[in-house]
């Protein structure tokens, strides 16, 4: 038995199911296009800094956190400027995450090293579908430690 009662809403479902199908394409051909050529990431930005003068604003787009060495330990996409704020008020706060604003991977790294000016980022400004394509390339790519396959965006 269908959802759906008559023949014009099954048919409706179908075109519907069928442009989701199409953009889901066009959508994996843009990220698949964007790796080829390479992501072109900010510099290396201290995260001590929190985004002051770094000119993001509320720009969306992808970033990545890395540690001193230059390791990629984590993967994000959303609005910049926000979540990297956040990290640094869980390290402010010696590594406990305040409210409801939940960021476990700044807990992990305030535990593995609580020397703030130990990590950076780096970001890449995109819209939201490309970016949650793009973060869970990267994630499936690179594994960062204290990403949860779980967490990467979009179903690509």
């Amino acid at each position: 038995m269908s959802l759906f009662r008559t023949k014009e809403q099954q048919k409706d479902l179908q075109l519907y199911e069928e442009s989701v199908r199409e953009t889901n394409l066009r959508l994996q051909k843009v990220i698949e296009n964007l790796i080829d050529v390479g992501v072109d990431w900010s510099g290396r930005i201290p995260l001590s800094n929190k985004c002051n003068g770094s000119g993001i604003g509320t720009s969306r787009g992808v970033y990545k956190v890395m540690d001193s060495y230059g390791h990629v330990v984590y993967y994000g996409e959303g609005k910049i400027t926000q979540r990297i704020v956040v990290c640094c008020r869980v390290f402010l706060n010696k590594g406990e995450m305040i409210g409801g604003n939940q960021y476990p991977a700044a807990k992990k790294m305030y535990q593995e090293n609580p020397d703030i000016s130990n990590w950076f980022f780096s970001y890449f400004i995109v819209d939201k579908q490309i970016g949650k394509g793009l973060e869970k390339f990267l994630i499936d790519q690179d594994s960062p430690r204290f990403n949860l396959r779980t967490q990467a965006g979009a179903k690509v």
